[in-house]
């Protein structure tokens, strides 16, 4: 996903076999926390200071997948975030 440790975009490689469909996780709400919804981040060669923790609200989620022998392909949704932990949805823009 292009950039690694050397710069770029500061997102770390990870290759993704053609007939193996990759499962992508937009975050968790817990039982414990349920006002905020929390994304997972990797540690890359980025600035610190990103936030993973969000209140309820809308929320547009881009993923965006880069290949050496393809071009650029993106996923623009939408996340609701109740504030209800088991009440996360995803709806395409």
């Amino acid at each position: 996903m292009g950039g690694g440790a050397e710069g770029g975009r500061g997102y770390s490689d990870r290759d993704i076999d053609k007939e193996d469909p990759l499962r992508i996780s937009l975050g968790v709400v817990s039982e414990e926390t349920p006002n905020l919804w929390c994304v997972e981040v990797e540690p890359t060669s980025a600035p610190a200071g990103r936030k993973t923790g969000f209140e309820p609200g809308t929320y547009r989620v881009t993923v965006r997948l880069n290949s050496e022998n393809a071009d650029w392909m993106g996923k623009r949704s939408l996340l609701q975030h109740t504030g209800v932990w088991d009440h996360l949805s995803v709806s395409e823009v």
